[in-house]
């Protein structure tokens, strides 16, 4: 790759990399390779040198031969500084997610990052298949935040593909599972029902108060099982009395009778998640 004619004198020059790229070789960055047309390079590269003149074809044929690559001049090469590599991209396309059948789906691409400040574009689509019979389509597939409306139940698989000015990134895939409303609520319950277990013993009143938490939950999994979903929910409003102080009042209620059995809680995150789960739950089994 000659860069001036003339002196032989060595110059640093800088390339700008991308190391998720391939850099090409040759002037048109083509290959007629044998065996076949208008091929890229194949191969790798143990040995990168950019020289300030045009070689001489004995020159290129002794380059070729590793005894005389030893004793190649170096002085007719230029040090090659990279800079502003172009770090890998992140996407993120959410947690996986249950829905009710028929319900629209948000998706959240907004966890996605590129390490190197630049501008993201993004792109969504649906991985086939769908479940049998649907016919669900994207909304706003080049946003942050696309939707759509799952028409059957099963799993739909949705891909999300963020790119810079360069090039994209390695893509990333959430499941949303859609199922009845009953089916939902008896996921919901049992997230709720480990936030729950999971809390140490400082994190609530009692382990005895703990356990009636998680037999309240119990109880209305089994309900909900004998199509029994007035009991359910009534289970529910019993366990959400005593997980309600963060999210109605600010912070868990303490003595008396309404009070809380999840309380040393300063943030109140392990109470609100348990509320929201159950709060849904409860809405997805109210007619």
């Amino acid at each position: 790759m000659p860069l001036s004619s003339g002196s032989p004198d060595p110059m640093t020059q800088s390339i700008n990399a991308d190391s998720s790229l391939n850099m090409y070789i040759g002037a048109n960055h083509r290959w007629n390779i044998a065996g076949g047309t208008n091929e890229h390079f194949q191969g790798a590269i143990d040995d990168l040198r950019i020289y300030n003149r045009a070689l001489t074809s004995d020159e290129i044929s002794a380059l070729s031969n590793p005894e005389s690559l030893a004793q190649a001049d170096l002085d007719q090469t230029v040090p090659v500084t990279v800079l502003n590599v172009n770090n890998l991209l992140v996407a993120d396309a959410g947690s996986n997610q249950p829905v009710r059948t028929g319900d629209t789906v948000y998706l959240d691409g907004g966890g996605s990052a590129d390490p190197d400040d630049d501008e993201l574009t993004y792109s969504w689509t649906i991985v086939p298949p769908l479940p049998a019979g649907g016919t669900a389509t994207l909304s706003d597939v080049n946003t942050v935040t696309p939707s759509f409306i799952p028409d059957v139940e099963g799993a739909y698989q949705v891909q999300l593909v963020v790119s810079d000015f360069i090039g994209p990134g390695e893509p990333d895939t959430v499941t949303i599972t859609a199922a009845s409303a009953a089916d939902v609520a008896e996921v919901m319950i049992v997230d709720a029902a480990d936030t729950i277990d999971d809390l140490p013993s400082s994190g609530v009143t009692t382990s005895g108060n703990q356990n009636a938490l998680g037999n309240f939950l119990a109880q209305a999994i089994n309900a909900i099982q004998a199509d029994d979903i007035e009991t359910a929910i009534e289970k529910l409003e019993k366990a959400l009395e005593r997980t309600d102080g963060c999210t109605l009042r600010g912070e868990a209620d303490g003595n008396g009778p309404a009070r809380d059995w999840i309380t040393d809680d300063p943030d109140c995150a392990a109470q609100n998640e348990a509320h929201e789960l159950l709060t849904d739950a409860i809405d997805l089994l109210t007619p």
